[in-house]
């Protein structure tokens, strides 16, 4: 049996509280103290329990006193919190089985005794689509590091092949401005030096990141001395490109207006035409929007300007070859 001195009572009761009691399930004093004493070793009397759950009141702990038992009104999240958490950590492709279900028995934790009952994902985690690289979490602390720092990162790069396997395809310097989920992808935002160009590079792909004894290329000495617009990179890239994003004006029914909204936010320009039609500008990158066009083509025109236009009809006799139209 373990033993664990008496000065450990406090937190222990705290942790048997968060992890075990709830409304419906309160504990006694006599339960507390056989857990104590059956899982840390801690002997403690009845009036000693009181007086440690006492001094965790005192310490602003929200604990409720019934006929039944003692339980912990609020933990660190509510229900409702942990479950968007749990299901984030699900839907998000960069991190494997292993990280994902260690990280959702972590949080599982803090939804007190029998909420582990609430979270059925936990036991199918590995039917989800999941990235295999066990480097993601630890490739996220080192370009952390790195930002920090204010140094460049040196990135071992990979592509899958024919067999799913992650395997080298380049390495490349860049300077890491920042971090971002987009479409349930974690994302570098960097400077390539070499290239002289901002770049998008997928965490889950990174198969080795070293941090560097060289400074990074200020953002601001990139771009007109301005700051990362977090506005532009949140709604004007529906696909992760590094152009410069400009004005894009679409044609389209109204009753398709939500779907813009959905993808690009409610910055945009509207214009009524006849028969319910509008016109709608919006902020993008070109080279996504044309992707993005392709997918709603059949319910948007894109009016201007010239170039994107006639970059999505290329691409439309390029898809029209494949099919022999």
């Amino acid at each position: 049996m373990p033993y664990e001195p008496k000065k450990f009572a406090a937190l222990r009761i705290l942790q048997i509280l968060q992890e075990k009691s709830s409304e419906a399930y309160p504990l006694t004093q006599s339960e507390i103290s056989e857990i104590l004493r059956n899982k840390y070793g801690i002997e403690l009397e009845r009036k000693a329990i009181s007086n440690y759950i006492q001094l965790l009141e005192d310490a602003e702990y929200d604990i409720e006193r019934t006929s039944k038992g003692v339980y912990l009104i609020s933990n660190v999240f509510e229900k409702s919190e942990i479950r968007i958490l749990i299901d984030s950590i699900l839907c998000s492709r960069y991190l494997n089985s292993h990280h994902s279900k260690d990280l959702i028995q972590k949080l599982v934790k803090f939804g007190g005794f029998g909420y582990r009952s609430h979270v059925k994902h936990i036991y199918s985690i590995n039917e989800w689509e999941k990235t295999e690289n066990q480097a993601v979490l630890l490739n996220i602390d080192i370009i952390d590091e790195a930002i920090e720092r204010n140094s460049q990162i040196l990135i071992k790069y990979g592509k899958y092949n024919l067999k799913n396997e992650l395997v080298s395809r380049y390495s490349q310097k860049v300077s890491p401005y920042l971090m971002l989920l987009h479409n349930q992808k974690y994302y570098l935002m960097g400077y390539n030096n070499y290239h002289k160009k901002m770049t998008f590079l997928r965490i889950d792909k990174m198969i080795k990141v070293d941090i560097l004894d060289e400074p990074l290329t200020p953002y601001k000495d990139i771009n007109g001395g301005k700051d990362i617009d977090y506005k532009d990179l949140s709604v004007s890239r529906p696909y992760m490109f590094a152009d410069k994003s400009c004005d894009i004006k679409i044609r389209c029914d109204e009753k398709y207006y939500d779907q813009i909204v959905d993808w690009f936010g409610f910055e945009s320009f509207i214009e009524k035409k006849d028969n319910n039609m509008i016109e709608v500008t919006i902020k993008s990158s070109p080279e996504a929007f044309v992707y993005w066009a392709l997918q709603y083509g059949d319910i948007c025109e894109v009016v201007s300007p010239e170039s994107v236009r006639n970059a999505i009809i290329e691409k439309i006799k390029e898809v029209n070859k494949n099919y022999n139209i």
